[in-house]
């Protein structure tokens, strides 16, 4: 019986790998980033965990008046602020053509795209 091996794991096949983690450190474990096949994913996989983030972030201010800058009530620190910054991040790395992507840290966490032509990754799409 002949085995084949997933795509991913074909020498010489790109994959893509998406995650985040704490600004300066490694990912937090294995689950803290997935892998893709094809970049359209990839980018769609990362866009909506940066949206879920900035929908999580965006609650934890109560109702307040935030149109000037810096917001009145919670000054650069508005979550509200911090939500739409994570948002425009999504909206960025959806317009991108480029095949890495990484996001700037502006809350503890950097956001990132990595194109990979290891023959033999081990990570499972």
């Amino acid at each position: 019986m002949t085995m084949s091996l997933p795509r991913h794991l074909l020498p010489g096949t790109t994959h893509w790998h998406v995650g985040s983690n704490m600004a300066g450190y490694l990912p937090d474990s294995d689950d803290a980033s997935y892998v893709h096949e094809t970049l359209p994913d990839a980018r769609a996989c990362l866009a909506e965990d940066l949206v879920s983030n900035a929908d999580a972030v965006g609650t934890w201010a109560d109702d307040h008046d935030c149109d000037d800058s810096p917001c009145p009530t919670y000054g650069d620190d508005c979550p509200w602020v911090a939500a739409q910054r994570l948002r425009d991040l999504a909206a960025d790395l959806l317009a991108s053509e480029d095949a890495d992507w990484d996001g700037p840290d502006f809350s503890g966490r950097v956001w990132w795209l990595i194109t990979c032509h290891e023959p033999y990754c081990t990570a499972e799409v």
